[in-house]
C-alpha cells in the first residue's frame, strides 16, 4: 500500500508529470454517480415512490441522486485542472498533444457508438416497460426512431467528434443519437481543441482578467448566452459555450495549487499572491453566479396532476471545495490525518479501478440499462423495492465488467499507442482522463 506521501508522487521520465491519485478516486465515485443517477431515471424511481407514498426524504434522495448537474460540471473542473497540469507539466507540441486526447476519446466512443447503433430498437422498445408513460422514459424511446431516422447523419458527426455543433434546427438530438450520454464528449473535445490557447493566454494578469471577464460575459445573468442558445443550440446543450465556466474553474485552481506546493517546497518562484488571488476570486465569482442553488423537480402523477416543486440541491461548489482543499490540505501535510483518510477512500486499490475504468463506465452504463430493461416484464404491485435493488446492483456489475475489458483491450492500448507514437520512452503516468456526465433531461 502505498505511503500517504506517494498519494501525489512522480515519475522520472523527459516528460514528468506529477500524478494526482485522489482525482483518479473521485472520478470513479462521480462515475458511479451518473451510473446510478441513470439507473433511477430509467426505473422512474421518484414518480413511482411518490405514487406508492414513501417517505419525502428518500424521494429528495432519489431526486438528488438522479440529477446529473454536479456530477457533470464537477467532472469538468477536474478536467480544467488536469488538462492544465498535463499541458503545463508536458510541454509537449501541439500535435503530440491533441492526438494523445483523441486516442484517448475516440476508441472506445467509437465502440460504444457502435453498440449504441445495434440496440436502437431496444431504446424503442421502451415503451413496453410497465412505467413507460413517464415522461423521462417515454421520451427516450421516442428518439430511439428519431436517431435511426437520421441515422447516417449521426454516425458521420459522431465519429468525427463533432456533434456537440449541430444544432437541433438541422436534425432532432444529434448530441444524443445511439449513445445518450456521448454529448458531453463533443463537449470535451471543444476544451481539447483550444485548451493549449487558453492556458497561454492565462500566463498574465491581463491575458487572465480577459479570460474571466468573458466567463462572466457568458453567465447567464448576462444576455448574450441566451440570444446565442436561441440562435445556435442543441437538446443538450453541447456546445462548449455553456460549460466553459467549469473548464476555467478548474484551470485556475491547478494554478492555486502548483503555487501552493512551490511556496510550500520554498521554491524561488512567485509566491501565491497577487496575480493567483485576483485570478481565483474572479473564478469562484463566475462559477457562483453561473450556478444555481437548487433544480427544482416536479414528478407527474398517475391523475395527470404534478408533485409539489421539490428543490434539488445543487452540490457543485461544496463538493469540489472539499476535493480542493483535501488537495491543499495534502501537499501541505502528506502524512497528517488528511492524507490517511483520503489514502484509505479516494486513492484505495477499488477506488483507483473504479477510477481507471470511470470512462468506460460512463460510456457503456447507457445500453447496458437499455439491454437489461429488456427483460423486465412485470412490476410489483405492492412495492418496486426489490426490482430497483436487483436492477440496480446486476447493471452495476454487468457495467463494471464491460468496461474492464473495454478499457484493458481498448482504451489502454489506445493510450500506449499515442505514447509509442511521439517516442515517449519512459512514459509519465496519465492523468488525464474524460469528463464523465449524464443525459440532459
Amino acid at each position: 500500500m502505498k505511503a500517504p506521501s506517494e498519494i501525489m508522487h512522480k515519475q522520472a521520465g523527459p516528460d514528468t508529470v506529477v500524478r494526482i491519485d485522489i482525482l483518479e478516486g473521485v472520478r470513479g465515485l462521480l462515475a458511479s454517480w451518473v451510473m446510478i443517477g441513470h439507473f433511477i431515471y430509467f426505473l422512474a424511481m421518484p414518480n413511482i415512490m411518490m405514487g406508492q407514498g414513501y417517505p419525502q426524504w428518500l424521494i429528495q434522495l432519489a431526486l438528488t441522486i438522479r440529477d446529473g448537474v454536479a456530477p457533470v460540471a464537477i467532472f469538468m473542473i477536474i478536467s480544467g485542472f488536469v488538462i492544465s497540469h498535463l499541458i503545463v507539466s508536458r510541454k509537449e507540441p501541439y500535435k503530440a498533444y491533441i492526438t494523445r486526447r483523441f486516442l484517448r476519446l475516440f476508441p472506445a466512443f467509437a465502440c460504444c457508438l457502435l453498440l449504441g447503433v445495434l440496440i436502437s430498437p431496444l431504446q424503442s422498445a421502451l415503451v413496453e416497460l410497465p412505467w413507460s408513460m413517464e415522461p423521462w422514459v417515454h421520451h427516450q424511446a421516442d428518439l430511439g426512431q428519431i436517431h435511426r431516422d437520421y441515422a447516417i447523419q449521426n454516425i458521420i458527426a459522431h465519429l468525427t467528434l463533432m456533434h456537440g455543433f449541430i444544432p437541433k434546427s438541422w436534425w432532432p438530438d444529434a448530441t444524443g443519437a445511439f449513445i445518450g450520454v456521448g454529448w458531453s464528449i463533443a463537449t470535451e473535445w471543444q476544451f481539447y481543441l483550444v485548451a493549449p490557447l487558453l492556458i497561454w493566454g492565462g500566463r498574465t494578469l491581463q491575458g487572465l482578467t480577459v479570460i474571466a471577464l468573458v466567463m462572466l460575459f457568458l453567465s447567464p445573468l448576462l444576455p448574450f448566452t441566451g440570444y446565442f442558445e436561441e440562435e445556435f443550440t442543441n437538446e443538450s446543450h453541447s456546445l462548449l459555450i455553456f460549460h466553459i465556466q467549469y473548464f476555467f474553474i478548474g484551470g485556475v485552481c491547478y494554478q492555486l495549487w502548483r503555487m501552493w506546493r512551490e511556496y510550500l517546497a520554498g521554491s524561488n518562484k512567485p509566491r501565491p499572491q497577487g496575480i493567483i488571488l485576483c485570478g481565483s476570486i474572479i473564478a469562484l465569482f463566475a462559477l457562483a453566479i453561473t450556478l444555481p442553488s437548487g433544480i427544482p423537480n416536479a414528478i407527474p402523477l398517475q391523475n395527470g396532476m404534478q408533485s409539489p416543486v421539490i428543490l434539488v440541491p445543487n452540490l457543485t461548489v461544496p463538493v469540489w471545495i472539499f476535493v480542493f482543499a483535501c488537495l491543499c490540505q495534502i501537499a501541505a501535510k502528506p502524512d497528517g490525518i488528511e492524507a490517511r483518510i483520503v489514502q484509505a477512500v479516494g486513492c484505495s486499490e477499488p477506488a483507483q479501478f473504479i477510477g481507471r475504468i470511470s470512462y468506460s463506465i460512463y460510456l457503456v452504463h447507457w445500453p447496458i440499462a437499455i439491454i437489461l430493461l429488456k427483460f423486465i416484464k412485470s412490476f410489483p404491485t405492492s412495492s418496486a423495492f426489490s426490482l430497483w435493488t436487483t436492477f440496480i446492483v446486476v447493471a452495476s456489475l454487468v457495467t463494471i465488467g464491460v468496461s474492464t475489458v473495454l478499457y484493458y483491450f481498448v482504451e489502454a492500448p489506445a493510450i500506449r499507442w499515442g505514447k509509442k507514437l511521439f517516442k515517449e520512452d519512459k512514459p509519465a503516468p496519465d492523468v488525464v482522463g474524460p469528463v464523465s456526465s449524464r443525459r440532459g433531461t
